[in-house]
């Protein structure tokens, strides 16, 4: 079992006491520095003291476990406000949200989007766009789909 993977399953231990949901686990290297970088989040966000409580919890428990041989930083931080859209709760929660679209092909003469998530199905989505001041649907095939993620909407 890969590193990121026992984390993971660590981290959601001790984050369910807390009502914390970990999105990922993220092990890598930068320049000479190790990071261990745990994604969490609440439904009313993520707060410092829960990041605290949880950075505190794993720190502890990651050096009872030593899975990792080398020094390293351990991060906890929330998916951010235009963090992508990955999971099934990601895809629930876009529902009628503002959002980003990346696409491979053009549709109407752009590969992408911003727009609201009107609709989600297993394989399109339908986004409303805004061209010239005029809201218009638009489906695009999942398959299509380069990058998704929440944005922000002035």
């Amino acid at each position: 079992m890969e590193l990121e993977e026992k984390v993971f399953g660590l981290a959601v231990l001790l984050a369910d006491p807390l009502g914390l949901e970990i999105k990922e686990v993220i092990w890598e290297k930068e320049k000479q520095n190790y990071y261990l970088r745990i994604i969490a989040d609440k439904e009313e966000g993520l707060s410092i003291e829960d990041a605290t409580a949880l950075n505190e919890a794993l720190s502890l428990a990651l050096d009872e476990k030593n899975w990792i041989d080398q020094e390293y930083f351990l991060e906890v931080s929330s998916p951010g406000i235009e963090r992508e859209i990955k999971t099934v709760q990601d895809w629930n929660q876009a529902q009628n949200q503002y959002v980003f679209v990346q696409i491979e092909e053009i549709i109407e003469k752009q590969k992408e989007w911003y727009g609201f998530l009107r609709s989600v199905q297993d394989n399109e989505i339908t986004l409303e766009i805004n061209i010239k001041g005029r809201k218009k649907n638009i489906v695009i095939a999942r398959n299509q789909i380069k990058r998704i993620r929440f944005a922000v909407h002035f």
